[in-house]
């Protein structure tokens, strides 16, 4: 019962990491005025492209039980959500100066 309970934490979290970096992605892609093709914040879809890239790397079968993975997995998808957070909020000058 053990295996099960860890194969479904498993599951649980590439599917956390995976929507959050879908999240991600597409705040940035918002945010940072990539639509209207602003050049400035070009790098941004390098680097999601990457944290996508990742959260599908986590859920191949020979990684999907790694350790690394699951102690990862909470920073990760913090991350990934602040930052969406983070690009959504900057260009309507919400945060406190």
């Amino acid at each position: 019962e053990e295996a099960a309970v860890r194969e479904m934490r498993d599951t649980v979290r590439q599917i956390t990491v995976g929507a959050s970096a879908v999240i991600a992605a597409i705040g940035s892609f918002v945010g940072s005025g990539a639509a209207p093709g602003t050049p400035a914040f070009s790098i941004w879809g390098v680097i999601h492209l990457g944290l996508i890239a990742y959260a599908v790397w986590q859920v191949l079968p020979h990684r999907s039980s790694a350790e690394r993975h699951r102690r990862l997995c909470h920073w990760v998808a913090t991350s990934l959500i602040l930052n969406a957070v983070w690009i959504l909020i900057v260009p309507l000058d919400l945060p406190p100066c």
